[in-house]
């Protein structure tokens, strides 16, 4: 009880600081750290009992000024968004106490090396493809950066963009990518089958840019395939039709309306369980079987999610995040045949494999809901293009077989926003 008697005599301030007017000592004992665009600068605090935080005031390459506070519960400031690496930078260093009082400055110089835009340039490759390019490149530090590529020569609009939306291949030429992923593709289509300048650079959220490089090349061939003739098809009784209700029809899934003004319309299978993990179409409902016309050799294919305002809230959480692709010219096709001749063909993705991957532009793997903004803006808005292998034998009746999905739930229950398809028709 004495001892207890005697602890409890301690002084506790309680409630709000008194205000005084003591400016706190300045920091000391700076030791500098320099990274890829950034540099963290560690020290030691005064003995101050009432500090509350520490600001650093620095500019950057486009001047810019620039100022960080980090809290009296740290030890160390991280300073970002440096470009050009190999050159000193002075940062201007003050204390702050509870009553606002700020220490004197003190200048301290770092060395950033160079943002990892300019690796991500020099890494970046571009390659002639169907209706454009693809661009690869890699991204070792997994920053954010902003791949940009542009054309605005040969850009045409009207046939490729299906609908005037905003667009990762945006209107008049340039696509913009945001990712952070170590590796990266992306293709830009919309051109005709002619020689085109491309240029590429890249940037961050900073506003850093690279230098322009550029590539001219000759995109292959490749058209898009009128949804005018599309027709439901359930030829396949191993495939019976589903969907959640009649204002879900597969019909939704090619009716050129997706994204934020859909109001979440769009194809549903039937709600539980569902009937089966895929579904098929008819991709001319006007082809003569005998000659062949109309049907279509693939090249690439769009998806569009459910609208979703949030990341939780369709958008990838309801599509396959591998899916195969199968097409057929026989309307006897069936998937328990043993006739070759009436059996579905496997089509492969120019990935290698048999499995199509909707991959986030972020990289990102988990469920659906481990989403960036920029995820959300391509599955809603712009589609997520994915590519075929080079000449995919012509068919005329489409199935798609979901095989796992985003949500990590049953691959019975799926929606799709819109699909969009490219290739070769023959005429």
């Amino acid at each position: 009880m004495v001892l207890l008697g005697l602890y409890s005599c301690k002084d506790v301030t309680v409630g709000q600081y008194g205000v005084e007017t003591v400016a706190p000592d300045t920091l000391s004992d700076f030791i500098v750290e320099n990274f890829d665009g950034y540099s963290i600068i560690n020290y030691t605090l005064p003995d101050d009992d009432d500090l509350r935080y520490v600001v650093a005031t620095y500019q950057l390459d486009n001047g810019q000024k620039m100022e960080v506070k980090a809290s009296a519960f740290t030890t160390n400031v991280k300073l970002e968004g440096f470009g050009k690496g190999d050159s000193i930078r002075p940062v201007v260093l003050r204390v702050v106490d509870l009553s606002e009082n700020t220490s004197l400055p003190v200048t301290v110089n770092v060395k950033p090396k160079a943002s990892p835009i300019y690796q991500v340039l020099d890494s970046l490759r571009g390659y002639n493809d169907y209706g454009g390019i693809t661009v690869k490149w890699k991204n070792p530090k997994k920053a954010n950066v902003i791949v940009i590529v542009r054309n605005p020569e040969n850009y045409r609009t009207p046939a490729d963009s299906l609908r005037k939306v905003p667009s990762v291949v945006a209107m008049g030429g340039t696509a913009k990518y945001y990712t952070n992923a170590a590796d990266g593709y992306a293709s830009v289509s919309g051109y005709d089958s002619v020689r085109t300048t491309f240029y590429f650079q890249v940037t961050d959220k900073w506003g850093n840019k690279t230098r322009i490089d550029s590539i001219r090349v000759k995109p292959k061939f490749e058209e898009v395939v009128s949804k005018a003739y599309f027709k439901r098809w359930n030829g396949d009784a191993a495939i019976p039709y589903q969907e959640y209700n009649s204002g879900f029809g597969i019909e939704k899934m090619w009716n050129n309306i997706w994204g934020a003004s859909s109001g979440q319309e769009c194809y549903s299978s039937r709600s539980g369980a569902g009937l089966s993990n895929n579904i098929t179409w008819d991709l001319n409902n006007t082809a003569t079987d005998g000659t062949g016309k109309g049907y279509v050799s693939l090249t690439r294919i769009r998806i569009h999610g459910r609208y979703g305002n949030s990341a939780t809230q369709y958008g990838f959480n309801a599509l396959p995040k591998t899916f195969r692709i199968y097409g057929s010219t026989n309307p006897l096709v069936s998937m328990n045949s043993t006739d070759p001749e009436s059996q579905w063909i496997l089509l492969k993705p120019a990935t290698g494999g048999d499995l199509f991957y909707l991959a986030k532009p972020s990289g990102l793997g988990g469920t659906g809901s481990n989403i960036t903004s920029a995820d959300l803006t391509a599955i809603n808005e712009s589609g997520i293009d994915i590519r075929f292998q080079d000449d995919m034998p012509y068919i005329r009746f489409i199935r798609i077989e979901q095989v796992d999905m985003w949500n990590a739930t049953t691959n019975t229950g799926f929606n799709y926003g819109e699909i969009s398809l490219w290739g070769k028709v023959k005429k």
